[in-house]
């Protein structure tokens, strides 16, 4: 039996909290909301390498805060 994962669970870079997006809304560049926080966010499609498969992550639209860390 083949098993079909209808969404990809992605994290919110604001709050942290997981959201479920279904594959067929996936698109690089769209703006998503999270429905925790109710940040504007964008989706990304990315690969460290051309051997690895890509991964879609959120990021968010907000401006770099001048002095603000990255984790």
């Amino acid at each position: 039996m083949i098993s079909v994962k209808l969404d990809v669970d992605l994290i919110c870079p604001e709050c942290g909290e997981h959201n479920l997006f279904p594959h067929a809304i996936l698109a690089a560049g769209k703006l998503v909301g999270c429905e925790h926080c109710g940040a504007e966010l964008e989706l990304s499609h990315y690969r460290e390498s051309a051997d690895e498969p890509a991964v879609w992550r959120l990021e968010s639209t907000l401006p770099d805060e001048p002095g603000k860390r990255v984790s």
